[in-house]
């Protein structure tokens, strides 16, 4: 139905415009894990930082990303 159709068009838009609420050092390894398919080492090798940093910059991204859809 045009409801559904009109979601699901829309949750991408929504999506990026959450992601653009993120500081860069939280979107670029969420980005990288999540559409590229990276691992946190591969990242980390990418971005020249510690995994467990990438870790828990995307862990903090995806926390403010739940808290943003739940606003």
């Amino acid at each position: 139905d045009n409801l559904a159709a009109e979601s699901e068009g829309a949750a991408p838009n929504h999506l990026a415009r959450n992601l653009a609420q993120l500081d860069d050092t939280q979107r670029r390894p969420i980005l990288m894990a999540f559409y590229n398919g990276f691992t946190y080492e591969q990242i980390a090798a990418r971005l020249a930082m510690p995994a467990i940093q990438i870790k828990t910059h995307v862990r903090a991204g995806l926390r403010t990303l739940q808290e943003i859809h739940q606003a």
